[in-house]
């Protein structure tokens, strides 16, 4: 097994390649104190200059009640094409997707 030490210039050259691979997510706000959470993890992920890029979407109860889902049809969307989210636990994990909590 071959270790490599990187030098200080290597170092660099990784943190600077790892700044222009931005990588995209879904958030979910969510109700309840799940806004002020997502909000605040977005704050930490910026303060580290975490390369990420995000499209937010509300969701949760409040959600369905302004439009008869409790994820939207572009949350969805959004999903399937990051492939990845940043959401708070729900309260009730037999959610489906048009029904009311």
């Amino acid at each position: 097994m071959t270790v490599k030490v990187l030098n200080s210039y290597d170092w660099e050259k990784i943190k600077k390649e790892d700044k222009e691979m931005s990588h995209k997510i879904t958030v979910f706000r969510g109700d309840g104190i799940g806004p002020e959470l997502v909000d605040n993890v977005l704050k930490i992920l910026k303060a580290a200059d975490a390369p990420l890029e995000y499209e937010i979407f509300n969701v949760g109860e409040d959600e369905w009640k302004r439009n008869g889902a409790l994820i939207p049809e572009e949350a969805y969307a959004s999903f399937e094409r990051t492939k990845s989210t940043l959401k708070i636990p729900d309260y009730d994990s037999g959610w489906k997707k048009d029904s009311a909590p």
